[in-house]
């Protein structure tokens, strides 16, 4: 562990001082002494835990028009040599993974997925055939083709002169389609450089060659695209020995930020030729040349003098960035760990138990889970609402509610009034028989219209039921589905029935509100009813209105004197077809409003108690029997998808666990 303290000094340091601790070492690795060499430590071992799937670590990731020396840049500053060539040789992004080791043993790992989806992973026994694995690799990759593909080589060393980092290698960005290339190659490479260089944990080193017009590179602009402000862009500038002999002038402008000014400036390189790597020219002798070129130079070595040039700045730069890069990262890195548990351990949850291989236990979950559907269901059906009943789409109870009054009202609409008058008068004088005319036939004409009305409440009481069916089928195929997405054997089997038992409520409840209307066509009510829903009306009866009232009395009245009343009585019998006919929808009325009082609470209770209470409670017996079942094995056995799922959640767990570990052990 290292303290903020001893980072700041590291990066303030005397680099050259380091570099002469082990000549064998490339300068960027004599830079990770152990004042710094812990940040470096904590993203490797992040790395090797497998942190990057999950959360985007500090990285290098080197990004330039095609041939413009990247690879090289790469091989200068990590000492792993990469393969050249004039056409597109980086064809795949080259992950590098280096390790410094205490042992003077080199060791080489490849891994690699192939086109046919076969996983590769070797050793390599030579770091002189690091380049041609990573040729092999990417002809394993992409095929004879000449195209790139987004598919990662990862290439481990771990070696005694390499640093601790992961330099990635991207494939140049061609302009124009060769033979064998696609012709959208340009923008495939593009994009596929975005998807890396967006990452804000990544330092890009944009390579651009020093014998072309810097306003015209693609990389420059990709960079300035995805870091505007240029905190996280190192500018690379290669081949300074091929400019033409007076330009070199523009050279020196454009590395002093005169030209395309970067926040963090760039560095003059020149690394060796395909000649001297050829001969194997170490890389220690080639950054002495390196550095004599440039200090010798009439025009390049005011870039040597202000530390701008050369391959050991490079890697000093490099350095300094990486490290407070990680400082940086450090504390989003202990955010984003903590939110990807939260929201792993939340999916882990959500999948369900884990199967156990014990017996006894897989009993005991199996009746644990099969409790579960009865109990969501009775619990939506009583409107408690918990668990996963707590979704308002799933809200039975509150559901069934809203239909109920809807139902009622539309009951309400059906009642008789005024409207029926001429219908009521027209009876009257259709049953007119050989009676005298002091008696009407005023029982039969109200008890055929009380029928004829009643017969109306029967549409609603049917869209009542098959509305309150739909919601019950959908409310509990819905808990099922989620109840035991877990297991399909289970869900299907327990679907299976459900179904079964909803039909048989539905065909219960239908047969019970049958008998309901049946019941009503005897037209009956308890005599203290019908007088005090009478006296309620009567009260409650708009003034003005047509309907008969408690005065509405035959022609004479009650309210007559002594006198008249006597000539009332000698005269001839005068018959009044509208009192009569206000008589019987006043009857009419007042038994409608019983009648459907009674339906408005019979109908819903009968749907209730069968629909509901009763299905719920059918469903409770129906999954205890399945414990009886000798195939509880197959209810267990979960979804491959699940399995697969659960399994890389688990693995995701376990990493960003350790990783966690990791951080609570580091401070800055």
């Amino acid at each position: 562990m290292t303290s903020k303290g001893q980072i700041r000094s590291a990066e303030s340091g005397d680099f050259s001082m380091m570099a002469s601790e082990n000549p064998k070492m490339p300068y960027l690795s004599s830079a990770y002494n152990d004042r710094i060499r812990p940040c470096i430590d904590l993203v490797d071992s992040l790395r090797r835990i497998g942190l990057d799937k999950d959360i985007d670590l500090p990285a290098v990731v080197v990004i330039g028009d095609q041939s413009v020396g990247k690879s090289s840049v790469l091989e200068a500053i990590s000492g792993v040599q990469l393969p050249r060539g004039t056409e597109i040789v980086t064809r795949c992004p080259i992950e590098l993974r280096l390790r410094n080791i205490d042992e003077s043993e080199w060791r080489g790992r490849i891994q690699y997925t192939s086109h046919s989806k076969e996983v590769s992973d070797r050793y390599i026994d030579d770091p002189e055939h690091v380049g041609d694995e990573i040729i092999k690799a990417q002809n394993d990759i992409t095929g004879s083709t000449k195209g790139i593909c987004d598919s990662l080589v990862t290439i481990e060393i771990e070696s005694n002169y390499v640093p601790n980092l992961t330099l990635i290698d991207l494939p140049g960005i061609a302009r124009v389609a060769v033979h064998g290339q696609p012709g959208d190659i340009g923008e495939k490479t593009k994009a596929l450089i975005r998807k890396y260089i967006s990452k804000e944990e990544t330092i890009i080193l944009c390579v651009i060659p020093c014998n072309v017009d810097i306003a015209t590179t693609e990389a420059i602009k990709l960079a300035q695209e995805v870091d505007p402000n240029g905190t996280r862009t190192l500018g690379v500038m290669t081949k300074p020995d091929l400019v033409d002999a007076g330009t070199e002038g523009n050279v020196v402008k454009v590395a002093q930020n005169k030209v395309l000014p970067l926040k963090k400036g760039y560095t003059v390189i020149k690394c060796r030729g395909q000649k001297k790597v050829d001969s194997r020219q170490p890389l220690e002798e080639a950054m002495d040349e390196e550095d004599r070129f440039f200090k010798e130079h009439r025009v390049y070595n005011v870039l040597y003098h202000d530390r701008c040039a050369g391959t050991r700045v490079l890697a000093n730069n490099l350095t300094t960035e990486l490290v407070e890069q990680i400082r940086k990262s450090v504390p989003q890195l202990q955010r984003g760990i903590k939110a990807k548990l939260e929201e792993t351990n939340q999916l882990l949850t959500a999948l369900g138990d884990t199967v156990p291989s014990d017996t006894v236990e897989r009993i005991d979950l199996l009746v644990r889970i099969l409790a579960r559907f009865p109990e969501d269901f009775k619990n939506a059906a009583d409107g408690i609402y918990k668990g996963a009943t707590w979704d308002r789409n799933l809200r039975l109870q509150t559901i069934v509610k809203r239909h109920y009054e809807k139902f009622a009202d539309e009951l309400e609409s059906l009642q008789a009034g005024d409207q029926h008058l001429p219908e009521i008068k027209e009876e009257i004088r259709e049953q007119k028989g050989l009676e005298l005319p002091p008696f009407i036939k005023d029982r039969p004409i109200c008890e055929n219209l009380i029928r004829q009305i009643i017969r109306e409440f029967a549409p609603p009481a049917e869209r009542l039921l098959q509305a309150i069916n739909f919601e019950v089928e959908r409310i509990g195929q819905k808990l099922v589905t989620d109840t035991y997405i877990q297991f399909p054997r289970l869900q299907t089997t327990v679907m299976s029935k459900f179904c079964d038992l909803q039909q048989q409520a539905v065909k219960a409840t239908k047969e019970a509100i049958d008998i309901k209307f049946k019941m009503e066509d005897m037209i009956q009510t308890q005599d203290r009813i019908y007088a005090d829903t009478e006296k309620l009306m009567l009260q409650n009866f708009p003034s003005g209105s047509a309907a008969p009232s408690s005065t509405t009395e035959p022609p004479g009245g009650t309210n007559s004197t002594a006198d008249e009343d006597e000539d009332n009585e000698n005269r001839p019998y005068s018959y009044d077809e509208d009192f009569e006919s206000k008589k019987i929808l006043r009857a009419l009325q007042v038994y409608l409003k019983v009648a459907t009082t009674r339906l408005m609470d019979d109908i819903p209770m009968t749907i209730t108690y069968y629909l509901l209470q009763e299905l719920a409670k059918e469903i409770k017996t129906e999954m205890s029997k399945f414990m009886i079942e000798k195939n509880f094995d197959d209810f267990l056995r979960e979804d491959a998808a699940i399995e697969e799922k659960r399994l890389a959640l688990e693995m995701k767990k376990e990493r960003l666990d350790r990783a966690n570990k990791e951080l609570a052990l580091f401070t800055l």
